[in-house]
């Protein structure tokens, strides 16, 4: 009990959703499919983003442990509108 009770406190939480594919067109090709958009990112930090396959974006390769790491949103939230990929929840 004790033990289930530190593991949900150590948990950090859902990142927050970057999108620098709307911030700065230039980092992206077009999209015309929501399965060219996906997140990317490390769970161990506490922003994902949400942008195209090929942006070549490049993220730190740190780890933690699985308590520690950030949920993201579903899949499904990241998608191509208007051939941008953004986080459709916004």
């Amino acid at each position: 009990m004790i033990a289930a009770l530190l593991l949900l406190l150590a948990c950090q939480g859902q990142a927050t959703v970057q999108e620098p594919c709307v911030d700065d067109p230039t980092l992206c090709p077009a999209c015309d499919a929501d399965a060219q958009c996906v997140f990317q990112g490390n769970r161990c930090t506490e922003t994902v983003d949400c942008a195209h396959v090929d942006a070549g974006l490049a993220y730190i390769q740190i780890g933690c442990s699985e308590a520690l790491e950030y949920s993201w949103p579903d899949d499904a939230d990241c998608a191509c509108i208007e051939s941008v990929c953004q986080y459709a929840a916004d």
